[in-house]
């Protein structure tokens, strides 16, 4: 590593006397350019070790912690502003003036929530809540708690259906033929199997 600073230190001097008379050269060292452009993270950054620095040393694309509370507020504001008010005209009589109602529960939420619901927005639409709905079960992780979903496999010969067919380990097993050489069976795996194949 000296070796390296030494030349780049002498290729600067070259270059400086060569051009010295009309142009002055202003280096930065890489780290100092890193605290200027994060000053925030200056206490904790340390001097790389030198042989991190060969295997991708602080250059792992890895992020230990990631605080996700402002977007769970921003997909609990549209799942709320999609679920409309109980005076929507979807849920209610075209003739229902219960809108003092409905704008007391909006300003609760406003007054109690982290987040602002846009009153205008108050709306109910089912694809935005939808939409709204899968991802806050996909931050608070819901999906991947749930581990025995359907399996489907393509069978071409009739020794791969039966043993799908008529083993003990599978339940819910359905069969449907998709073609003369196909077909495709859906099953399960049992409870006490998952429980076993966890352990």
């Amino acid at each position: 590593m000296k070796e390296l600073y030494d030349q780049t230190k002498e290729r600067l001097k070259t270059i400086e006397d060569y051009l010295k008379p009309n142009v002055k050269i202003h280096t930065i060292w890489e780290c100092e350019f890193d605290q200027q452009k994060y000053p925030e993270v200056d206490p904790h950054l340390k001097p790389i070790d030198k042989r991190d620095a060969f295997y991708g040393g602080r250059t792992e694309t890895i992020q230990l912690y990631n605080n996700l509370s402002d977007l769970k507020d921003t997909f609990m504001k549209y799942k709320q502003e999609a679920s409309g008010c109980k005076c929507d005209p979807k849920y209610c009589k075209p003739d229902c003036e219960n809108d003092k109602e409905c704008k007391t529960k909006i300003q609760y939420i406003i007054d109690n929530a982290a987040y602002n619901l846009d009153i205008d927005k108050v709306k109910h639409n089912s694809g935005l809540r939808f939409i709204a709905k899968i991802c806050l079960n996909n931050l608070w992780g819901h999906f991947g708690m749930r581990d025995n979903f359907t399996q489907k496999e393509y069978c071409f010969t009739l020794e791969h259906i039966t043993k799908i067919v008529f083993n003990e380990k599978y339940k819910d097993i359905s069969t449907m033929i998709l073609d003369e050489n196909i077909v495709l069976t859906e099953y399960k795996k049992k409870k006490n199997i998952l429980n076993l194949i966890q352990v």
